[in-house]
């Protein structure tokens, strides 16, 4: 059996109606973390690549913004959760904490999955583990991983 590591991930979507969480609710992707060695923590995303007109027609013109410019507002809500203080510096739940309206972020779960060996790049193996787990929420069409190294609590830039 392939040794597991311990990955953090959160869904993200969009709820219409934060009133009504269950309504109408996008499914925009997923936001991950990880330890790798002396990289330190690696947080990133992967979010749909479409997002289907049935659903965007039912908005209306401000949260149809927010939807399709999704990897903007996720950058920067990540940005300032990573620049958050914290003791033991936990992103994503800071992600989740500050975005629990429209733009939602779910609390984190733990998944293990297959650890990273080193056979294959850190992009490919992320491919692997956040294809399988978007596809479970139903969508097949998305963007390329995005990983960002996190050392000091330094936020975006590079990105």
């Amino acid at each position: 059996m392939t040794a597991q590591q311990p990955i953090e991930y959160a869904r993200v979507e969009f709820r219409p109606n934060p009133g009504r969480p269950n309504e109408g609710r996008i499914f925009l992707g997923i936001v991950f973390a990880f330890k790798r060695g002396k990289d330190g923590e690696i947080v990133g995303w992967r979010l749909a690549f479409d997002i289907p007109e049935e659903q965007l027609a039912t908005l209306d013109q401000l949260s149809r913004d927010l939807v399709l410019k999704r990897k903007t507002t996720l950058r920067s809500e990540l940005a300032s959760a990573i620049k958050q203080p914290t003791d033991g510096h936990k992103v994503l739940e800071n992600l989740a904490a500050e975005n629990i309206w429209a733009f939602h972020v779910a609390k984190p779960t733990t998944l293990k999955v297959d650890r990273y060996t080193g056979s294959r790049t850190v992009e490919d193996w992320v491919d692997e583990w956040t294809l399988q787990l978007c596809r479970s929420e139903g969508v097949t069409s998305l963007d390329q991983p995005q990983l960002v190294t996190i050392v000091e609590q330094e936020a975006l830039e590079a990105v």
